[in-house]
C-alpha cells in the first residue's frame, strides 16, 4: 500500500484525514484477495487519525514527498510533479496555465498565497501556478476535446488554493 504509506507520512501527530488512494498507488491492477478483499483497479478511501509515531519522522528519515498528480489521456498515464518541467508539452502546458490564470482572475479568482511555503516576494507567489494538479488540469484541457471530464489523481491532499482555482476553472 504505497499510497497509504505516502499519505500517512505527510500527516502530523493528532491529525485526522480522509485519504483517497488511487488504484495505481493502492492495490494496482491485480487488487487484493486477502483481507480486505479489494477488486482490481479499485480506488481506496481511508479515514485515518494519526495517534503518533514511535520515533520522529525526521529520525526515521521520512520526508514529505513532492506533490504529484496523474491524469490518463488516450490510454496513457501522464505524471506531473510540483514545478515540473520534464513533460514533452511543457511549453504548451505553461502557456495554457498562464492563460487560465488570466481568465479565472477576470471572473474573481484571487490566489491564496498562504499556501506558498517558501519565503518569496509577493510578486513571486504566482508559483502556485506550478502545483501538480494545476499542471495536470492544463495538460488535460489541451489534450482532450472541450467538455471532456478530467480525472486527476494526487498523492497528497489538494491545497486550498488549488481547490479554489479548480472551481473557477470549471466555470470557464
Amino acid at each position: 500500500m504505497t499510497g497509504l504509506a505516502i499519505a500517512v507520512a505527510s500527516m502530523k501527530s493528532g491529525e485526522c484525514a480522509l485519504l483517497h488512494v488511487g488504484w495505481e498507488l493502492g492495490c494496482g491492477k491485480e487488487g487484493s484477495f486477502s483481507f480486505p478483499n479489494v477488486p482490481p483497479m479499485a480506488d481506496l478511501i481511508y479515514e485515518v487519525e494519526l495517534i503518533g509515531f514511535d520515533e520522529t519522522k525526521e529520525a526515521r528519515g521520512v520526508t514529505k514527498p513532492p506533490g504529484c498528480s496523474w491524469i490518463e489521456v488516450k490510454g496513457r498515464v501522464h505524471s506531473f510533479i510540483v514545478g515540473g518541467t520534464s513533460h514533452s508539452l511543457v511549453d504548451e502546458i505553461s502557456a495554457k496555465m498562464n492563460n487560465l490564470y488570466s481568465e479565472i482572475k477576470e471572473i474573481g479568482y484571487v490566489p491564496d498565497t498562504k499556501y506558498v511555503l517558501q519565503n518569496l516576494e509577493e510578486d513571486e507567489k504566482d508559483s502556485l501556478c506550478g502545483h501538480s494538479e494545476k499542471l495536470a488540469i492544463a495538460f488535460g484541457l489541451i489534450s482532450t476535446p472541450n467538455g471532456t471530464p478530467l480525472r486527476i489523481i494526487k498523492n497528497l491532499r489538494v491545497c486550498g488554493d488549488c481547490h479554489k482555482a479548480t472551481k473557477f476553472i470549471s466555470k470557464l
